[in-house]
């Protein structure tokens, strides 16, 4: 039987998995197994096993994608050694790893159940090294406190220890080595080598289980909850575990659960220095709830002025109630046909487009339901109460059949509202060298007609269309607004700008719909006779 079992889980990335195992291969301690658990559903790790033809080496592969901390136990219940010693497959292991902890615990007394060691921190940063207490010692008191002190590629583990605590608990998103440690120093010693016998990559990728800070605030609070009876006998260790979770929180910018953490933490341990902290807190939360109110919510002009001129002319019409079947046609997000959905629950609104977009899974409502369509290819008859078609057409080579296919949709009394780009009456304020990448689009994408907007009158006239709203959109206060926000955009201080600007923005919009200075894009909203 082999001395040590080495357990390398690994999850999608068989590139990388190599590495780590030649650093156990090339190991001065040679009476090893490795068991490498396949958690991957995506790229498997099969063939980079077998390339190294060594009979010392085992693969298995979980059905179901398990998690690292399932992995690991799969690999310990498989283990012929009476060691355990464990690598991720994005680390490795210098060449006297093995040799210098095996020695070790070999020495070692029967209530000594571990040993760890320092690593190298391999980062966007740059290398350093860790230092861990040294020595055999009762390490509870630090394992209460030092989450990262006890890293799982440093770790070897007596099997018999191992199992009495029965590994690691599989329901945590993250922590699992700490609270393993936890549980481990709770009846046995370890010893601590001071000693970088691990490289550590720490590069920044969601691949890493510890870098999703969602992840790890959530195993950070499953721990502290696990064994709270413990902290609360140790009120300054909470007190730290309490804080350092303010920390994330702010860090993941939810500010008032930060502040929360924050006073907790002084509750057990009144240090000034987490009073300082909760006021910081309440501050950016305070800031954050400006910023995010509908004054300031940041959304680019364009998108903000075409939303306010469909909320004046027909969401908040009210006479437009009795809508059983609407149509947004060209629906691109979705955003539309999500408020067409929320402010006419009675209707069935279907958002089509010629690209399905991510976001429309995003939208819960049943009455809603989007799909992939040309609309050159539209024909339907006396079907819809409602179509919507904004800044849509211009998209459009022959834009005008697909405005006659659409009027034939339409019930008798049905709605239709249009929403045209023109660029025959657009007005320029700043210098048009400045706006040259979206020109560059434009040029691309706006292949359809744009008719002015007396042209388009008569077009929905010869139509049988009755005319109720006829208007331009974007006259002189809705460009002055687009351009700025555009100049601006991008750019960090030009973004942070723009959310300051808000507020100015919306003005403009409002003196756009309401004192409209020139021409602009079309608006036409009118009913089938």
């Amino acid at each position: 039987m082999p001395k040590v079992s080495v357990i390398i889980p690994t999850h999608n990335r068989p590139d990388i998995l190599s590495q780590a195992i030649k650093s156990v291969f090339n190991q001065t301690f040679q009476d090893f197994e490795i068991i490498v658990i396949d958690d991957g559903l995506i790229a498997r790790a099969e063939e980079i096993v077998k390339s190294f033809n060594d009979s010392r080496i085992f693969y298995y592969q979980n059905k179901t994608s398990l998690g690292a901390a399932a992995s690991r136990n799969r690999g310990a219940s498989l283990a012929r050694g009476q060691l355990l010693a464990f690598l991720d497959d994005d680390d490795s292991w210098i060449d006297r790893k093995l040799e210098k902890q095996i020695s070790l615990l070999s020495n070692s007394s029967s209530d000594v159940g571990f040993c760890f060691s320092g690593v190298i921190n391999c980062s966007e940063k740059g290398k350093f090294n860790t230092e861990v207490f040294a020595g055999t010692n009762d390490y509870h008191l630090i394992s209460l406190t030092r989450f990262k002190g006890f890293l799982t590629s440093t770790l070897i583990i007596k099997k018999k220890a191992f199992e009495e605590i029965n590994g690691f608990d599989e329901n945590f998103p993250s922590h699992q080595e700490a609270e393993l440690i936890i549980r481990l120093t709770q009846k046995y010693k370890g010893i601590g080598l001071n000693e970088p016998l691990v490289i550590m990559n720490n590069f920044s990728t969601d691949e890493h289980i510890g870098g999703n800070l969602e992840r790890r605030i959530r195993g950070r609070e499953m721990l502290i909850k696990k064994h709270f009876q413990e902290y609360l006998l140790h009120p300054i260790l909470l007190a730290k575990q309490y804080f350092w979770l303010g920390l994330m929180y702010r860090q993941n910018g939810k500010f008032s659960l930060a502040a929360d953490y924050f006073v907790k933490a002084w509750r057990q341990d009144k240090k000034i220095r987490y009073t300082f902290h909760f006021l910081w807190a309440k501050i950016r939360e305070s800031k954050q709830k400006i910023l995010q109110s509908k004054f300031f919510r940041p959304i680019h002009f364009g998108t903000l002025l075409r939303l306010k001129y469909f909320n004046r002319f027909l969401i908040l019409n009210k006479k437009n109630n009795n809508f059983k079947n609407i149509l947004d046609a060209g629906c691109g997000h979705g955003k539309y046909s999500k408020l067409l959905a929320d402010y006419y629950p009675s209707a069935s609104v279907l958002g089509i487009d010629i690209l399905e977009d991510e976001e429309w899974g995003n939208y819960p409502n049943k009455n809603l339901c989007f799909k992939v369509f040309d609309l050159k290819n539209f024909r339907e008859q006396n079907i819809y109460d409602l179509i919507v078609s904004i800044d849509t057409l211009e998209h459009i080579v022959d834009n005008k059949k697909v405005i006659t296919n659409l009027i034939e949709a339409l019930r008798p009394s049905g709605l239709i509202y249009l929403a045209i780009p023109c660029d025959k009456t657009s007005i320029h304020i700043f210098p048009r060298r400045w706006f040259q990448r979206f020109h560059d689009w434009e040029s691309d994408e706006h292949l359809g007609e744009q008719p002015v907007l007396d042209e388009l009158k008569q077009e929905m006239k010869e139509r049988n269309l009755e005319i109720l709203v006829s208007r331009h959109t974007f006259t002189f206060w809705g460009t002055l607004g687009w351009e700025f926000e555009f100049l601006l955009r991008g750019k960090k201080l030009g973004d942070r700008l723009n959310i300051i600007l808000m507020p100015f923005y919306n003005l403009l919009c409002f003196l756009d719909i309401w004192l409209p200075i020139g021409r602009g894009n079309n608006l036409i909203l009118a009913r089938k006779k």
